[in-house]
């Protein structure tokens, strides 16, 4: 048994602990501005992070050292379009490299661009930037979408109050009554030139950014639904076929719009598979692609539930092993079923030669059907 266990431990380890020698480990850790920031405070958007390394870019790779404050006095007067233009090869070595992914996250989420937005929000995050700053952004992005939806529909009271918000999120101790004179004229001009494509555009397009940046901004950052995939691939996970899972990840992948929760998949399969080079690949491009990095870990969390529920079965703690078993085929919201229960441990034991399989699945059984009687009971999910 003590090689099963070993195995698990380094599982653990490798998908729950952050390599000491990655990137981003060298290079970032996340930024706040006293380490004493109270709940109700906001963190202005010019406000230096402190990023460890931040030195080694500019010394190693030329970057901008007016950009950052280029980008935000673009972000207060909101002029999108520039913002938008920050990709990432342009900020990769920047030492604000977070607040600009930010930035240029919003930019896009104002031209109606989630779905480029929402990898820049991710990189922002993961190069240092506080889940606080990042969801002052987002919702700012909420009231300046409010603000031109109230000045289309000539409330000029709401529309000024709604960007007097937008840019009190991110202004910290400038003076907001002038940053809103400069907002609100910017973005009239912006409406004034589209105005002809609003009024031809039927109203539920023209609310769908708005709804699409309020989703993001109310979400948690990590608001994944786990099985926007097709029926074919959430049965392949239920019952734990980890060959076709891991098949997924072919030449057709990139052109799939859920891309990223497709080869997260893939990594589970692989995962389970014992095939790690391509799990690192897979997991790399899940995050690339845009999923988030808690999706990720649920995802591959799964997995190692599934072994350790197996490890337990080989050593006749059935009991462990049904409770882990449960957990392996628990995914965000997704109602907890007995015969999705039974139908994981009927397929992963079937392989198992050094057990009595159908003794161990009526062992097993038992405390699943208790389990979920109990569950329901109780009125879980």
């Amino acid at each position: 048994m003590n090689p099963m266990f070993t195995a698990i431990k380094v599982l653990f380890l490798k998908w729950f602990q952050p390599s000491a020698g990655s990137e981003l480990e060298k290079a970032v850790k996340p930024s706040s501005s006293d380490g004493n920031m109270h709940d109700d405070e906001t963190i202005p958007i010019n406000q230096v992070s402190d990023i460890e390394g931040g030195s080694k870019f500019s010394d190693l790779v030329p970057y901008d050292e007016n950009l950052l404050e280029r980008s935000r006095t673009q972000w207060q007067f909101g002029d999108w379009e520039s913002l938008a233009g920050i990709d990432r090869v342009t900020l990769q070595h920047h030492p604000e490299r977070a607040k600009l992914a930010l930035l240029a996250a919003a930019g896009r989420l104002q031209l109606g661009q989630s779905d480029q937005a929402s990898p820049f929000i991710r990189l922002a995050l993961d190069w240092g930037c506080s889940e606080k700053l990042v969801a002052q952004i987002l919702c700012s992005g909420v009231y300046n979408s409010l603000g031109c939806a109230a000045a289309l529909a000539g409330r000029q009271d709401k529309a000024e109050l709604s960007f007097s918000k937008a840019v009190a999120l991110g202004a910290g101790g400038a003076d907001v009554s002038l940053l809103k004179i400069a907002r609100v004229n910017q973005q009239s001009k912006r409406l004034q030139i589209f105005a002809g494509d609003l009024r031809t555009t039927p109203q539920n397009e023209r609310l769908q950014p708005i709804k699409n940046q309020f989703k993001l901004a109310t979400s948690g950052l990590i608001d994944v639904d786990y099985f926007d995939v097709s029926a074919e691939v959430i049965n392949a996970w239920i019952v734990g076929r980890w060959s076709f899972l891991s098949k997924l990840d072919n030449a057709d992948l990139v052109t799939n719009d859920n891309k990223a929760l497709l080869v997260a998949y893939s990594a589970l399969g692989y995962q389970q598979l014992d095939d790690p080079n391509s799990v690192d690949r897979c997991t790399r491009l899940a995050l690339e692609w845009g999923l988030p990095r808690e999706a990720l870990k649920k995802i591959l969390g799964s997995g190692i539930r599934n072994t350790l529920a197996i490890a337990q079965v080989l050593s006749d703690d059935f009991k462990a092993a049904s409770e882990n078993f449960i957990a392996s085929v628990k995914l965000g919201t997704r109602e907890l079923r007995e015969v999705d229960v039974k139908s994981r441990i009927r397929q992963q034991l079937k392989g198992i030669k050094e057990i009595n399989q159908e003794k161990c699945i009526a062992e097993l059984n038992k405390y699943i059907e208790e389990a979920c009687v109990t569950k329901n009971s109780k009125g879980e999910k």
